[in-house]
């Protein structure tokens, strides 16, 4: 499984990535309702959701699943 817990102090406005193209970044957001998606600062793909949202799990076993499937790096944040 490549599935990295970051811990709490990590910045991703102060991290650059080498090969982004083999990252994704799972993080939560309290002051978002649902989620968003994009590209991070550091350089990678990112979804952002609320953990309150109802559909929260389902997400992040949907990101986790898909990063795995195609080996790619699941940063979760």
């Amino acid at each position: 499984m490549n599935i990295e817990i970051l811990p709490s102090d990590w910045d991703e406005n102060n991290v650059k990535i080498n090969k982004p193209d083999n990252y994704s970044l799972f993080k939560t957001d309290l002051s978002i309702s649902g989620f968003l998606m994009g590209k991070s600062p550091c350089g990678c793909y990112a979804i952002t959701v609320n953990p309150g949202a109802d559909d929260f799990a389902d997400r992040l076993f949907d990101f986790i699943t898909y990063e795995n499937l195609y080996n790619r790096r699941g940063l979760i944040y």
